[in-house]
């Protein structure tokens, strides 16, 4: 969580406290997820960011178990994201399971596939860097501890089109 979310103390205990009281909830890992999603829907970015937490955190030990995985999708498809950008989420944390390319990891930034013409690469980028960009997440007055998360993924995403651009040859 600090690493994803750059969490202050405060926001790092209250995040802590929030994983606890969901974990030793009566309630389903489902029920947290629906939960979590209604108070979040307007913001697909930071729901996007939870489930690359949530996946960093199943794969701290090297490796993405199944089990994980399956609780990982289901707050996925909870949240509303599709199989498609569930799997191009996954890639970054494969790597023990299979080799994955630099490139491969630059398509599932922008959300697009290989075969991707140039214009779509174009339009998954600006989509996303619309989404990203800190005015747009400024103006939706999240806290700090996402705004500086949001940055980070705006500049993997800025690297990401570069390489695509370089390696493919267009501008």
């Amino acid at each position: 969580m600090t690493n994803v979310f750059n969490l202050s103390k405060a926001g790092k205990k209250d995040a802590i406290t929030a994983f606890r009281n969901a974990r030793t909830s009566s309630e389903s890992f489902q029920s947290n997820a629906v939960r979590f999603y209604e108070f979040y829907r307007e913001h697909p970015e930071v729901l996007e960011g939870i489930i690359q937490m949530f996946m960093r955190l199943a794969a701290a030990d090297g490796v993405l178990k199944h089990e994980e995985d399956q609780l990982i999708q289901c707050a996925s498809s909870v949240f509303g994201i599709d199989q498609t950008r569930y799997q191009q989420l996954r890639i970054p944390f494969l790597n023990g399971k299979a080799e994955v390319s630099d490139l491969e990891k630059c398509y599932a930034v922008l959300g697009c596939a290989k075969n991707a013409t140039d214009l779509q690469i174009k339009s998954c980028y600006r989509k996303l860097a619309t989404r990203y960009h800190p005015d747009t997440i400024v103006a939706k007055d999240l806290p700090e501890e996402f705004i500086q998360f949001a940055n980070r993924k705006m500049q993997d995403i800025q690297d990401a089109y570069e390489t695509l651009k370089a390696e493919r040859g267009f501008s």
